[in-house]
């Protein structure tokens, strides 16, 4: 009988230790390292030859969410400007911008980047211009290690590019002023489309998410 006791009692440590303690939550609640959650701002680093990108997600609720206002105060008219849920990548020498659609599964991250742009304006002199558009999506997967306290999470993706070139020529006899411009014959066009798989590296970079409400889609 007293052998029977003894391991209840060991089990009931062995049982409390593992709920955090005195009957408290369990770490790793919902998949993540933390007690608080999932809930958190994440962002990433990702890299490759001729690559480089940040990119961030915010969790709230056990959903990615976006945030109604920017640190500053000032209201975000649309998602385009989402600074929660966002992407930058330089890649080819242009730089890109778009927005992140991610899922947080146990310790599975996946995510998506939706199409995002690259746009230099026309420049040059009174005789030539160029002007260069691109636009980049892509996807994301990796998994979170538990046993980081930072959340720490890596894996691979890949982005895609489409890319144009165009290369313009002042037409002879135009005027210059504001309401006589002068217009330019595009004279060559060089497209390109490249896809490039990266590494990536994040955090769950603070448990504060600046949201309240409103959910990205």
């Amino acid at each position: 009988m007293k052998t029977v006791l003894s391991l209840l009692a060991v089990f009931a440590t062995i049982g409390f230790a593992q709920a955090g303690g005195f009957g408290g939550p369990p770490p790793f609640t919902n998949g993540s390292p933390l007690i608080s959650g999932v809930d958190g701002s994440y962002q990433a680093t990702a890299r490759a030859e001729n690559l480089s990108g940040v990119f961030r997600f915010t969790y709230n609720g056990g959903r990615q969410t976006s945030s109604p206002t920017r640190p500053t105060g000032n209201s975000i008219a649309n998602l385009v400007s989402d600074p929660y849920n966002d992407y930058v990548f330089f890649a080819e020498g242009l730089v890109y911008r778009g927005l992140v659609q991610a899922n947080i599964n146990t310790s599975q991250i996946s995510g998506v980047f939706d199409n995002g742009s690259a746009n230099v304006p026309v420049y040059g002199g009174t005789t030539t211009g160029l002007g260069i558009n691109g636009f980049m999506n892509g996807f994301f997967n990796g998994k979170m290690d538990q046993q980081s306290p930072y959340a720490a999470f890596s894996g691979k993706g890949e982005v895609t590019v489409n890319s144009s070139q165009e290369t313009r020529v002042l037409v002879p006899g135009t005027g210059t002023s504001a309401t006589n411009p002068p217009v330019f014959n595009t004279v060559q066009v060089i497209s390109q489309e490249f896809t490039k798989e990266f590494k990536f590296k994040g955090v769950r970079a603070t448990l504060s998410t600046g949201s309240t409400s409103s959910s990205s889609s």
